[in-house]
């Protein structure tokens, strides 16, 4: 965000970083100029299909940045890795380190790690933590296993187990639990739909 304007002012500039400044509202010279169609860098609409690709790259290269500048622990939370380790995001993390808890108690160890950014999806971090893990379970409070479908097509890897829960109502440790032991017995099928307190 720009304070001032010094000179000719470019809208959507090609710069180093692929983030053009942009001026606030009432700021002398910062015109701001918003359509759909493509613009040139003074934010002009152009059909010139050169300009075009410069600024689609140019968009696209954001997310090369947010990769870069977001510190890997906001991208994905490791709450360590084993043969057996969970992905999850949002509201179940609770009910699973409670899980992972229990089961420990019993010598059972169990991964987790939370995906925290979905787009851009942190795929070489993701890749480096799961390298050695031989069984990949999702557990998400959704119908279709989302974050799944997301993880897939990012990292070129089957999802083992799906645990989903889409009674409206949030997970327990102990039904989170049930499902991880019975994965872990090799006694479950591969996607366990939860009901507790339907």
């Amino acid at each position: 965000m720009l304070d001032k304007v010094d000179g000719e002012y470019k809208r959507f500039a090609f710069t180093d970083d692929g983030i053009s400044p942009r001026s606030r509202l009432g700021l002398d010279n910062g015109i701001f100029w918003n359509t759909g169609d493509e613009s040139d860098e003074f934010g002009h609409i152009t059909e010139d299909p050169q300009i075009r690709i410069k600024m689609m790259d140019k968009r696209m290269s954001r997310l090369d940045l947010v990769i870069k500048r977001i510190p890997d622990d906001e991208q994905v939370v490791s709450f360590g890795v084993h043969d057996y380790t969970i992905i999850s995001w949002g509201s179940t993390k609770g009910p699973i380190l409670d899980a992972i808890s229990m089961l420990k108690k019993e010598g059972i160890n169990v991964g987790f790690i939370q995906i925290k950014l979905i787009h851009p999806f942190p795929s070489d971090y993701v890749k480096s933590l799961l390298k050695n893990t031989k069984i990949i379970i999702d557990i998400e409070a959704n119908h279709s296993g989302q974050l799944g479908k997301i993880f897939k097509q990012n990292i070129s890897r089957e999802i083992d187990y799906f645990i989903l829960k889409y009674t409206g109502r949030g997970m327990t440790s102990t039904e989170i639990y049930d499902s991880l032991k019975k994965i872990v017995e090799n006694k479950a099928n591969k996607r366990e739909v939860l009901s507790h307190g339907a």
